[in-house]
């Protein structure tokens, strides 16, 4: 089990550091996303904003899609089973930098466009938070309480196993 040093960031930034994140291992299973940072909006210096006026979303919907397509090419040339993961929901304008709620399920209906193209199953981790938003979210937040991310790692280990053909 690997994870990239630090936050992957938005689609950009993962594609920018690909080939490192990769480096030459051999690798079975490749679970990715990006998107949550993609549709944050920043300032002109690129730093967190609360405000439409002062930004705007880090990375366009074209610009995400473009990214993750070339994302999926690479990651296909590695011959690594491959599962995409949505981006999960959030409370309409949490806590931190702004993010509108409406974006997830554009930013997601592209990826999911882009995966189907790639034959890259995905992993809905959007419709499986979904329903148990307020039990397993911080409030007014985007990150999980302790319940909610052991049950997202519960989700993501299952497709992992089913990847690797390993019965749970």
């Amino acid at each position: 089990m690997h994870h990239n040093p630090g936050n992957a960031q938005h689609s950009g930034h993962g594609l920018a550091h690909l080939e490192a994140w990769l480096g030459d291992a051999s690798w079975d299973v490749i679970h990715f996303n990006h998107g949550l940072h993609d549709l944050k909006y920043v300032d002109s210096q690129g730093k967190n904003t609360r405000s439409k006026e002062d930004g705007h979303i880090q990375i366009p919907l074209e610009s995400y899609g473009e990214n993750l397509e070339k994302i999926a090419k690479r990651l296909k040339q590695t011959g690594a089973h491959l599962i995409f993961a949505t981006t999960t929901p959030f409370p309409d304008r949490p806590s931190g930098p702004l993010r509108e709620a409406k974006e997830t399920q554009r930013y997601n209906q592209v990826a999911r466009d882009i995966m189907q193209r790639n034959g890259i199953p995905i992993n809905d981790l959007h419709a499986l938070t979904l329903p148990k938003l307020t039990d397993w979210q911080q409030p007014h937040n985007v990150h999980f309480t302790k319940e909610g991310s052991l049950e997202l790692a519960k989700e993501v280990a299952r497709h992992i196993r089913k990847a690797l053909s390993i019965q749970p």
